[in-house]
């Protein structure tokens, strides 16, 4: 695999309309190809540097042994890593090549957030396919993408017939509450006229206590209906959010950027805002271990940090 310092000619292709493409194997074996636009001078100049590539001035190794791809021509043989972070610590005490990255992941997450929209009373799915999404950003700034899993077609298949059942459960719920209503409302009517057509006041009482009684009964009948259907509307809710996040993330890993290039505090603090333990319901265990000091850093931080970073 190769890097920003490790490029070799071969790496990229300069275009006759001044855009320069990229393509090469970088970290965790992840394809990199990007064509993009340069400045004219930035254009001339990559392209002596591909004139004039070389292999690297650090080759001496005890074995002197020839590496398969280090002692290739490079374009940039004489810039290493270190030389990079250090150029950019002149810049900000501090600064390296993965601060820069996890700023800048950091800050695609932050801006996914606010704008989401999701609220404290909003379902607990809701929350959290937003906090997918925002990872899943971040993951696509990075690049760090992966093959699409061979079992992905019957996967998508069996998140069909689970939201086809969910939707059916709704349906019925809906069609049951429709019918106690409707059984609720001819009840009702049916009480007015057996009372109204009563011949003395203790018969009018006795049929009102009875037809309160059975009205009583509907009443509950309707509200557990209710209730069911609200829960398949969530059931719902939540196997189309799972679908949705499976097939847009099927071939990103979020777990690079979640681990590696996303400041948790953000997560965190968002999290707060919208009653969410971000922590413990979308990180994995090893990571809350890894993260462990945000909870306790973040008790001590006001509202007014969050809308300060907006």
């Amino acid at each position: 695999t190769v890097g920003a310092t490790t490029l070799r000619p071969e790496h990229v292709t300069l275009h006759a309309d001044g855009a320069a493409e990229f393509r090469f194997r970088g970290k965790d074996y992840v394809q990199w190809h990007k064509r993009i636009e340069l400045p004219e001078a930035v254009y001339h100049n990559l392209e002596e540097l591909i004139l004039d590539a070389r292999p690297p001035g650090n080759g001496n190794r005890s074995n002197n042994k020839r590496h398969p791809t280090r002692d290739k021509p490079q374009i940039f043989p004489d810039i290493r890593s270190q030389d990079v972070n250090a150029f950019l610590s002149e810049l900000l005490p501090g600064l390296t090549a993965k601060v820069f990255r996890t700023h800048h992941a950091t800050q695609v997450v932050r801006e996914h957030l606010a704008s989401d929209g999701v609220q404290p009373d909003d379902p607990e799915y809701e929350k959290w396919k937003a906090a997918n999404m925002a990872n899943l950003q971040a993951a696509v700034f990075c690049n760090h993408t992966k093959k699409a899993p061979a079992s992905w077609p019957r996967t998508k298949e069996t998140y069909a017939q689970r939201i086809e059942r969910a939707h059916e459960r709704v349906r019925k719920y809906r069609t049951q509450v429709k019918e106690y209503q409707e059984a609720l409302a001819a009840l009702r009517e049916e009480a007015r006229e057996k009372i109204a057509a009563a011949t003395t006041t203790k018969q009018r009482e006795r049929k009102k206590a009875s037809y309160d009684k059975k009205i009583e009964r509907a009443k509950r009948r309707i509200a557990t209906a209710e209730e069911r259907q609200q829960r398949a509307q969530l059931a719902l809710g939540k196997v189309k959010a799972k679908a949705l996040v499976a097939g847009k993330k099927r071939t990103w890993n979020l777990n690079t950027s979640l681990k590696s290039y996303i400041d948790p505090r953000v997560f965190y603090r968002w999290g707060r805002r919208v009653d969410y333990d971000v922590l413990e319901k979308y990180y994995s265990k090893a990571l809350r271990r890894k993260f462990s000091w945000v909870k306790q850093a973040g008790e001590a931080d006001e509202e007014s940090q969050w809308l300060s970073e907006e």
